[in-house]
Order: structure tokens, then sequence, then C-alpha cells
């Protein structure tokens, strides 16, 4: 079996039926195998997020797509953020980073730290390769895959990983990299020989999680009756502030990005710092919350 994630093989709904990474990985890999590659996506149907499931499937011979509602996947939380043992702030993997008064410009400073250390005779796009390697990679996207598949016992493959890959790809020209605003330019111009062209000059979706479906209507009610009543959630956030995010959110629904992590935020202290048993696979995450 094999998985995708940023640099793996198979397509997830993250990673998108036009992602140049895994749609390229899988087409090399189905070459090697002496029997047809299995391949797994999952999308959310009847939701406000982009599901490519169709054009996902055409990767492989052996394609098995999920659809899953988006309130599902929500009772999923709570195991998530168990497994993750950690704070993170990527919807995809469902935990995330504690945000309070103080998280604004301290989350900043490693990424200026990095930039900062860089050869002046580095170029801009160079020196932002420098701050993901150091940043992004390892703090999100590596924790991401490592941390959810090994919850559940499976282990992940990053191919594009290999020291050699990533020599080859650090040196070369800007010009190799990237053309306007188009990425990753010398591995489509190479990937041609095994894909058709459309797999890597379509726009690329990105992440599609549903959280704003999820925290609207009755979810969104619910979590407003029990969150500004957490101890922690009171003790690091303006209970004003709290009571104006709520409502923003009532009526506009754009401000998912923070209650969606103050939920983790209550979630993973529930677990962890207050202590508790292992969450089921599936659990209503309100449920956890102190009353």
């Amino acid at each position: 079996m094999t998985y995708s994630s940023a640099a793996g093989c198979i397509h997830s709904e993250q990673q998108t039926a036009v992602g140049v990474d895994s749609s390229l990985l899988a087409a090399i890999i189905a070459r090697r195998l002496r029997e047809p590659l299995r391949t797994f996506s999952i999308g959310f149907p009847d939701s406000s997020v982009h599901n490519e499931l169709a054009s996902a499937a055409a990767i492989a011979a052996r394609h098995s797509a999920f659809e899953v509602q988006a309130d599902e996947l929500l009772t999923r939380l709570p195991h998530a953020v168990w497994g993750t043992d950690d704070l993170s702030a990527d919807y995809a993997n469902l935990p995330v980073s504690l945000l309070a008064e103080a998280l604004v410009d301290q989350w900043r400073a490693p990424f200026r730290q990095v930039w900062a250390r860089a050869p002046k005779a580095w170029t801009d796009l160079a020196r932002m390769q420098d701050v993901d390697l150091e940043t992004w990679l390892p703090d999100d996207l590596f924790l991401k895959v490592d941390r959810m598949l090994m919850a559940w016992g499976v282990e992940g493959r990053v191919p594009f990983l290999d020291h050699r890959v990533v020599a080859l790809g650090l040196a070369l020209p800007d010009a190799y990299k990237i053309d306007g605003r188009n990425g990753k330019r010398f591995l489509k111009l190479w990937g041609k020989r095994f894909l058709p062209r459309e797999h890597f000059w379509a726009h690329k979706k990105g992440i599609t999680v549903p959280v704003r479906d999820w925290l609207r209507g009755e979810c969104l009610e619910r979590l407003a009756g029990v969150l500004p009543h957490v101890p922690d959630i009171r003790r690091w956030v303006e209970p004003a502030g709290l009571a104006r995010l709520l409502e923003r959110q009532r009526r506009k629904a754009d401000r998912s990005a923070p209650l969606w992590s103050l939920l983790n935020f209550a979630v993973w202290h529930r677990l962890f710092i207050k202590g508790g048993d292992k969450p089921p696979a599936v659990q209503d995450p309100i449920t956890l919350l102190p009353r």
C-alpha cells in the first residue's frame, strides 16, 4: 500500500489529481510494478470544497475512492489530536496550534531567523526554499504525514526526499524552478514522458478540508455554548474577543480558522495536559470539552 502527501505516491483530496508530485510518482511507480498500482482518494460531497475524486481515479488501474460527509470527518478530530501528540496548525490532519494574544509576532520569529542567516549571495527564491526546509517541512508537512500514518500503524514513504533528488533540485537555476507563477518547471518538463500535459499545467486547488462547513449552524451554536466556559480557553482568550469572534462567524462565516484553532487547543489540552484516555476513532470533539 502506498500513500500520498506533499511528496507521496497516491492521491488524497489534499493533493488533487493535477498535483505534480503525487501524479508523477504514481505514474513512475505504476511502470515498475508487476501488478496494478492501488491508490486511494478521499473527497467531501455536498460541501463547499472542491471534489476531484473522478479525476484522481484516472491515474491508476486499482483506485478506491471514499466519500466522507463533513460532519463525519469532524468526529475524527479527538483521535487525530491524540495521534499527532503535539500542536500543529494544519487543517488536513485536524490538530492545530494555540492562538493567543501573545503566538502573532512570536510565530514569525523562526522564519525571520532562517531568512536572515542565509548567505546574501543567494537569490530570494533560494532563501525561500531554505526557510521551507527549516520550518514548514519538518514542523508541518512531515509532522502531519508521520504522525497521522503512524497513529494507525502505517509507514509512509517520501521518494522526493532522497538526498540526491534534494541536492539536484536545490542546485537548479531559478529559471528551472519557476516560470512566472508557474512552479516546479523542471519537474513538469521532465515528467511529460510519464503523464499527459494536463496533469501538470492545470490550476492546483490545494488543501480542501471543509472546516467552514463544520463551523456553522447547529455545530457552531453547540461550540459557542461550550467554548467560552472551558477554563483553559478563558485563561488564554479574552471573553469579549471570543464573543466577537463567534458573532462574526455567525454573520459572515469568515472566522473558521481561529475558531478551529481554539477547538483543537481545547481538545489537545484536555487529552495531554489535563490527562485523558486514548479517544476512540470516532467521537464528537465538543463532548470532550469540560463544562
